[in-house]
């Protein structure tokens, strides 16, 4: 979870350093339900492989992908939501989205693959020990 409260405080200090280094035009004004928006995914996505590890780790890669699958289908909701309730600077919007998506995706892959090593090390020790 400290590896999380990292990725958060990346785009905070961004934020609140935008406007004194002068790129405030940069980030859009709704930054910060974009922001709470990814923190609810990444909660949602942790939960989903959390549980999966736990209970069955076969089942690891298929909740993965429900959780992803559940991920892409909350976003495209939420771009078309913001989009059409009138965001203003709509490419800027998109522009931050993909961006700040581009940080959780690679967070996420980093934390997923720490994950799998660790499940691939126990599998391969156990299958060392049954050779023996």
């Amino acid at each position: 979870m400290l590896r999380t409260a990292g990725v958060f405080a990346l785009p905070i200090i961004v934020f609140f350093l935008a406007k004194p280094l002068g790129f405030e035009h940069l980030i859009h004004p709704q930054k910060w339900i974009m922001l709470a928006f990814f923190g609810a995914m990444s909660y949602l996505t942790y939960t989903l492989t959390t549980i999966g590890l736990r209970n069955n780790q076969e089942k690891f890669i298929e909740l993965y992908f429900v959780s992803f699958s559940i991920r892409l289908v909350l976003m495209l909701v939420f771009i078309g939501t913001m989009l059409l309730v009138g965001s203003e600077k709509p490419y800027l919007f998109v522009i931050n989205f993909f961006v700040l998506y581009l940080l959780f995706t690679v967070f996420e892959i980093i934390n997923i693959l720490r994950k799998l090593r660790r499940f691939s090390k126990e599998g391969s020790e156990g299958s060392l020990s049954n050779n023996e």
